[in-house]
């Protein structure tokens, strides 16, 4: 039954997806030439850095992991070292990722919950932006969402082609962002479970153990010293979990220095006699200050991880922030754009909750919904143990967002929820609880306004 009779039918229109995915990438260059003159900041200039030192010959930058530098540097190779040339190359990955979230979400319930999602991130200011600038968000969420694909094929009939190619995937999320790592372990094991078949999680982790693997060892010998992966993990977590990390804002040194408001003498003194170390001798470092802190003050670690798990759901304050401070745009503009990222991402988590307590594994397969469950869970993980912050949320929002829009459109989504008391008022509390979050964050940041 269709919601609302006929004025939904352009949904289902093939030419409904190609104008949006029009005016989504028309969009966005557009917003990259307007930008022209702003120069990048932040990750997005330390990566474009990262690979003008591949192009130049100087090799690569351990600190970052390799594979994000290495997708620019054959950008800047083709069309030169401009910063502009490092936002332009972010828009066939925006074309990627709407192209295969589009595929599937078809694939799992229909073209008009396709489309939705495709109308969902083609106008969402946060995926604008982070379709325009060089952050690692929406090349991971790319990746994220192919793993799921792959994991559901490999689940029910996958060839080994599909689960070579699943486990040459997972090598290269793990050197992309280094947080995905674990999604390594956790996949394959999946996958043989749902499979009930142990050789099928060798056969798709194997492929992903060689890639990181090799990645490793090379990293390790033109260092001279043990690298997994790369160097700015082990500052990371340093970062998280100091003497001087506040409870709450735990990556509050991640963008806070000597010498600026706050940030405390000793934490400064401590940092330097660390970078005052060869890199190659700093993550050591960094891991023995962890140990030696977490094991001294283990409730601290422990209400540390639980502001972690907090602030990872909050809503996102990237567009509103970039557009205040790095575009210098008027102050009714980036706070619209903030207001509509936070009321996105509210409806994308809100129904998504919603979904998991009425049934939508139903609609989108026995299988479908454990593999994208885990994989957003476990990417998550290393966000609790580290630092956190609304922004790492970007990259599964995607997943989110398919299970809420497939309960969405279904059209006996209430059926569940009416039937079982005890699931409906769960589902209560639990989006209480996930309100009280936006509340804490909210008057967080307005307090550091």
């Amino acid at each position: 039954m269709k919601p609302g009779g006929d004025r939904w039918d352009w949904l289902e229109e093939r030419r409904t997806f190609w104008i949006v995915l029009g005016l989504g990438t028309v969009a966005r260059a557009a917003v990259v030439l307007l930008l022209t003159d702003v120069g990048l900041f932040s990750d997005p200039l330390f990566y474009h850095r990262a690979a003008e030192g591949l192009v130049g010959g100087l090799g690569a930058d351990f600190y970052w992991p390799p594979v994000f530098p290495l997708y620019l540097s054959g950008f800047q190779l083709a069309f030169g070292g401009f910063e502009t040339v490092s936002r332009l190359a972010m828009i066939p990955l925006w074309v990627g990722f709407a192209l295969s979230g589009r595929g599937l979400v078809n694939e799992l319930t229909d073209r008009r919950t396709a489309n939705l999602f495709l109308i969902l991130f083609s106008f969402y200011p946060l995926f604008v932006i982070h379709s325009v600038e060089p952050f690692t968000q929406l090349p991971t969420a790319l990746c994220l969402i192919w793993i799921c694909r792959l994991a559901i094929r490999a689940s029910r009939d996958g060839s080994k082609g599909t689960m070579w190619g699943l486990g040459v995937l997972l090598g290269v999320t793990a050197l992309l962002r280094s947080s995905s790592v674990l999604l390594v372990i956790a996949v394959p094991l999946l996958v043989g479970i749902l499979r009930r078949e142990p050789w099928a999680a060798v056969r798709v982790a194997l492929p992903a153990l060689v890639i990181i693997g090799g990645w490793v060892l090379y990293a390790s010998i033109e260092t001279g010293s043990f690298v997994f992966i790369n160097y700015a993990s082990a500052h990371n977590l340093f970062f998280g979990n100091n003497p001087y990390t506040p409870i709450y804002e735990t990556g509050f040194f991640a963008s806070h220095y000597e010498g600026d408001p706050g940030v405390p003498e000793a934490y400064s003194r401590l940092w330097s006699s660390i970078r005052a170390l060869p890199a190659q001798l700093q993550g050591r470092a960094c891991w023995r200050a962890v140990l030696a802190h977490v094991l001294e003050r283990p409730d601290l670690f422990l209400l540390r991880s639980l502001s972690r798990l907090r602030m990872y759901f909050a809503f996102p304050t990237d567009c509103g922030s970039i557009l205040h401070s790095i575009y210098e745009t008027p102050a009714p503009f980036y706070l619209a754009c903030g207001g509509v990222d936070a009321a996105i991402y509210l409806g994308i988590a809100g129904t998504a909750i919603t979904a998991l307590f009425a049934g939508v594994g139903r609609r989108l397969g026995g299988k479908a919904l454990p593999i994208i469950l885990t994989v957003a869970v476990v990417y998550a993980l290393p966000y609790f143990v580290s630092f956190s912050h609304p922004t790492y949320n970007t990259a599964v929002q995607p997943l989110l967002a398919i299970l809420g829009l497939s309960w969405l459109t279904d059209s006996d989504k209430l059926s569940v929820l009416r039937g079982n008391h005890r699931r409906r008022r769960w589902s209560y509390v639990t989006l209480a609880v996930f309100l009280l979050v936006q509340v804490e964050w909210l008057i967080f940041t307005l307090r550091n306004l």
